[in-house]
């Protein structure tokens, strides 16, 4: 979820065969710019043969390998890694692959498949180490954007797994209005919400994949949130105001739903237009007149 202002959240294989020989075939790579001089992308796949006719496949990686007749194999030697991970690759490879580079990760735009598949619930696939790191990760990622939240799919690993954060600097005016109020760093591991309550509040939104545009989107006023934290322990928590509309907006990446499939479609504006017109209204209910569409009463 986008916050950059006060208005929005915001096969192939191939193989060789002969007495001792080695083989290397990289599919689909792209331009890497020299093994010795500098670092490189492959979006590939490397697949060895072996003399034996065992095949190994390395995703994402340029690998060489050494096999002398005996059959012992040196290590691998990589240029570079892929900047997204392999989408095929067990998931705490996908991490790893992820976190090989300092940083913040890159946000995956909408288009990407990932976006619009269910995550799958996390059930123990990163160990304990890996997990913290990788939530250390979309927290950086989140304050880098600067969003007030970040969903585990944005960065391409489909684990239903967010975090949220929002330090609320808008006016007094604003918080009252839309009920944002700060949020600490949290941590939700398999969320789902309900609404609590038939009350429906409507807001411009904005999502970091999704970026240049925002649009008004009605959601529920309070939801229940449940799930687990980052330690596996429940949580059962009723959400109001914006922090419900984070939670709601995080928790539909999960499911692969993005903002817009419940936004007023007549609400929609670039980033300028709401700069200019809609960004300093506590409400969109200019936005509303001067567009022409209706909010929920």
């Amino acid at each position: 979820m986008s916050g950059r202002s006060g208005a929005h959240l915001r096969d192939d294989g191939a193989g060789a065969s002969g007495g001792g020989a080695s083989a290397v075939v990289v599919v689909g790579a792209v331009d890497i710019g020299g093994f010795s001089g500098g670092w490189g992308v492959i979006s590939a796949v490397v697949a060895l043969q072996w003399s034996d006719g065992e095949a190994v496949e390395f995703p994402a990686y340029c690998v060489t390998y050494n096999t002398t007749e005996s059959g012992h194999r040196s290590p691998p030697w990589h240029a570079g890694a892929m900047a997204l991970p392999h989408p095929h690759a067990p998931v705490a490879e996908q991490v790893e692959q992820l976190l090989a580079d300092e940083g913040p990760l890159e946000i995956v735009a909408a288009g990407d498949p990932v976006l619009r598949r269910p995550a799958e619930r996390f059930e123990g696939q990163l160990e304990p180490a890996l997990l913290h790191r990788f939530v250390d990760a979309l927290r950086l990622t989140m304050h880098a954007a600067p969003g007030v939240g970040v969903a585990a799919p944005q960065v391409g690993v489909a684990l239903r797994i967010a975090v949220i954060e929002d330090p609320a600097p808008v006016p007094e005016e604003v918080r009252l209005v839309r009920g944002r109020v700060p949020q600490p760093f949290r941590v939700l591991v398999n969320p789902s919400y309900e609404a609590v309550g038939a009350a429906r509040a409507a807001f411009f939104e904005g999502c970091l994949s999704v970026p240049g545009y925002q649009a008004v989107v009605a959601r529920a006023a309070e939801v229940r949130l449940t799930g687990e934290d980052e330690r596996g322990r429940p949580v059962d928590e009723v959400f109001s105001g914006w922090p419900a509309r984070i939670v709601q907006h995080e928790t539909d990446h999960l499911d692969g739903v993005l903002y817009l499939d419940r936004a007023e479609p007549r609400s929609l504006s670039s980033n300028q237009a709401m700069a200019e017109r809609w960004a300093r209204q506590p409400g969109p209910e200019g936005a509303a007149r001067a567009l022409g569409f209706d909010l929920p009463r």
